[in-house]
Parts: structure tokens; sequence; C-alpha cells
């Protein structure tokens, strides 16, 4: 449990995965990623594994410290640890990770003033 400025706030500091048969616990210091695709919500550790979660996206990000991640837009959310690099591309920015993403991860123009808020910490 985590207090911030007169509010209480509660973040996981653990999520429960699966592939295939097996169950993964996996601390939220280790998660890179959080990403959907085709219906399925996909965590990706800071290894580069990947395994599924029941819980949606919004429901994860709700429960996940606002201070070490980042809804990217609807279908990703980002971890600053996971952040190799930042690219100024016109009007958006393209956010490169490691472990890397198989899709580009774009922050369009209408999200960069937070996610720079949210990066200065």
């Amino acid at each position: 449990m985590a207090i911030t400025s007169n509010k209480e706030t509660f973040s996981k500091d653990r999520i429960l995965t699966y592939y295939g048969n097996e169950f993964f616990i996996i601390p939220t210091t280790n998660i890179a990623f959080i990403y959907i695709e085709n219906s399925i919500i996909y965590v990706i550790n800071s290894d580069g594994k990947k395994s599924i979660s029941n819980e949606s996206l919004n429901t994860i990000f709700l429960k996940l410290n606002r201070h070490q991640f980042f809804r990217i837009n609807r279908q990703i959310i980002i971890n600053i640890s996971a952040i190799s690099k930042i690219i100024k591309m016109g009007l958006i920015l393209k956010v490169q990770t490691s472990p890397s993403c198989q899709s580009p991860i774009f922050v369009r123009k209408n999200k960069i003033a937070s996610f720079k808020n949210w990066i200065n910490g």
C-alpha cells in the first residue's frame, strides 16, 4: 500500500499469469510491459519471457504503481525501467524498450505532455 497526498492508493506487488499449463507469479518490478493483441493480454517480464493474464488491461493498470507504469495507449502499459530510448518523430515519440517489443510503440501528440511529466517523476 502506498499513501500519496491525503489519498490512499493500492498497487499490486505481483500479478498471476500463465503460459500453457503453468502459472507464474511475477513481481510488478519485473514487468517490462503489458499489451493486448487479439483480445489476449500478454505480460512481458524484464527477461523477455511472455505470459498471459486473465485480467483486462484496464483492471491491471488500475492496480499498478503510477510512478512505475504508464498507459501509452489502449494497447500497451509500459514500465519506466523498460524504456531504453525515446525518439522524436515529428509530432509523436517512438519508445524503444529492453526487452524489445515486437510492435513499435508510439506516444501520440495528445499524450506527450503527460508522458513527459511521468518520465520526470
